[in-house]
């Protein structure tokens, strides 16, 4: 769905009742630094799905279903700095999962 798109910076994909995101989908979108997946219906997110998204500064997750985030969920994000999980069925999140 994303191929050749490699300079994207700018991702919205909110609102389109997205359930599941593969492993694998962001892997040549190095210069992304901003995506917005709020309003969907993402249950669980597949460790280091966000792996090559080292220069994302904003990743907008608010509104989902997700459950549960592990400490590889946001493995890789080494430029984050607002990251939105609010509106979610999170009863916790491991204190090691935004250690860098």
């Amino acid at each position: 769905m994303l191929d050749g798109l490699s300079n994207l910076e700018v991702l919205s994909l909110r609102s389109n009742k997205i359930k599941e995101l593969e492993y694998g989908v962001f892997d040549d979108k190095s210069n992304m630094t901003h995506l917005y997946l709020q309003n969907n219906k993402l249950t669980t997110l597949p460790d280091g799905l966000f792996g090559a998204l080292s220069k994302l500064k904003l990743l907008n997750l608010s509104s989902n279903e997700l459950t549960t985030v592990t400490k590889d969920t946001f493995q890789g994000l080494k430029s984050l700095e607002y990251l939105y999980l609010d509106g979610n069925k999170l009863s916790k999140v491991p204190s090691d999962t935004l250690v860098s």
